[in-house]
Formats: C-alpha cells, sequence, structure tokens
C-alpha cells in the first residue's frame, strides 16, 4: 500500500512537472507573441508615417501637375495663334503667288520658303496637340497614384486596429497564465 501510495505520488509529481513545463512553454510562447505583435505594431506604425510622406508627395505632384496643366493649356492658346497665323500666311501665300506668278525663279524661293514656313507651323501645331495629350495621360496617372496611396493609409489603419487587438489578447492570456503559477 505504501508503494502505491509512493507510486501516486510520483505519478503526481510527474504530472505536476508535465503541468509545469506546459505552463511555462504557454507564458513562453505567449511572450513571444506579445514582443511579435509590439514589432509589428511598431512596423505598422512606421509605414503609415511613410504612407503619409507618399500622400504629401502625391499631392505635391498633384499641384505641380495643376501647374503643368494650366501652362499647357496657355500653350495651347498660343499655339491656336501660331495656327491662325500660318492660314493667315498660307492666304497671304496664295495672293503672292498669284500677284508672282509672271516673276521668274526668284518668285520661285519665295513661294518655297513660305510653304516651309507653313510646314514646320503645322509640325508646330502637332507637336503641341500630342504634348496636350500626354499632359493629360499623366494627370490621369497622378489621380490613380492618389487614389492607391489613399487605399494603403486605409489597410495600414486597418492593420493597425488588428496589432492593437492581439496585443490587449495577449495581456490578457498573460494574466490569465499568472492565475496558475504556484
Amino acid at each position: 500500500m505504501a508503494e502505491k501510495g509512493t507510486q501516486s505520488v510520483e505519478k503526481g509529481v510527474r504530472l505536476v512537472k508535465e503541468v509545469n513545463l506546459a505552463l511555462k512553454s504557454i507564458l513562453d510562447s505567449s511572450r513571444l507573441s506579445t514582443e511579435k505583435a509590439k514589432l509589428i505594431q511598431k512596423a505598422t506604425t512606421e509605414e503609415a508615417a511613410v504612407i503619409k510622406q507618399i500622400t504629401e508627395a502625391i499631392r505635391s505632384m498633384s499641384e505641380q501637375i495643376d501647374h503643368i496643366s494650366k501652362a499647357t493649356k496657355e500653350q495651347s492658346k498660343g499655339s491656336r495663334l501660331i495656327i491662325e497665323a500660318v492660314d493667315r500666311i498660307k492666304e497671304l501665300s496664295h495672293h503672292v503667288k498669284t500677284a508672282t506668278a509672271e516673276q521668274s525663279a526668284g518668285s520661285k524661293q519665295i513661294s518655297e520658303t513660305i510653304g516651309n514656313v507653313s510646314h514646320e507651323a503645322e509640325q508646330i501645331a502637332g507637336a503641341t496637340s500630342r504634348q496636350r495629350e500626354k499632359s493629360k495621360e499623366i494627370v490621369k496617372s497622378i489621380e490613380n497614384i492618389k487614389k492607391i496611396a489613399g487605399e494603403s493609409v486605409s489597410i495600414a489603419d486597418e492593420m493597425n486596429v488588428a496589432i492593437k487587438s492581439m496585443g490587449e489578447e495577449a495581456k490578457t492570456l498573460l494574466a490569465e497564465i499568472q492565475k496558475f503559477k504556484v
């Protein structure tokens, strides 16, 4: 009977040791989880700061694009004036050509010069039009970047809330583990 008592005590001691090891393992895991949660929270805070900087940079770029857009509009107005001038030059060219039809080789040089000027003015007008289209594409790209940055900030905020919740749960778990300590 004493042998059974000894065996029961040994079995009890062994069970207490196993429970102790299990509780230590749980405590270690809880501490590790708490440390990881703190690291994640720190990383999330840093990421939010970076996202804020990105948002500010995008806002600045947007303002610059607005200035570029205004300048492009002004350039477009100038281009229209050039086109009108080219049209007037074309009209004058026709009148000069008609009036000087009887002139010799000199009249041919004048006509060719006017044609070259007209061609160059048309090229300038075409380049201005292409530039206006590219500026519109740039503005659309910046708007897409602003939208993506806004979404990133929302995701970072959600992660921060989840990390805080995990931290609170880890604290609660540690408190529960403290109740089991001998």
